[in-house]
């Protein structure tokens, strides 16, 4: 008897460890940037930059 349970409990706690793969993979997804939000990103700080430039040259100019 304790032979026919046993795949069962592998198969739960095979089951168990997937699920917790899965969910774990799935927040990793979730918290990834794509490139394109990185380079949005990188624009905005640029655009900063230029204007933060812009301000410093018409004061000493």
């Amino acid at each position: 008897m304790t032979q026919a349970n046993e795949p069962n409990d592998r198969d739960r706690s095979l089951d168990r460890q997937l699920r917790v793969f899965e969910r774990r993979l799935t927040r990793l997804e979730e918290t990834q940037l794509t490139g394109k939000e990185v380079n949005l990103s990188f624009d905005r700080v640029y655009d900063e930059i230029d204007a933060l430039e812009d301000q410093m040259n018409q004061r000493f100019d």
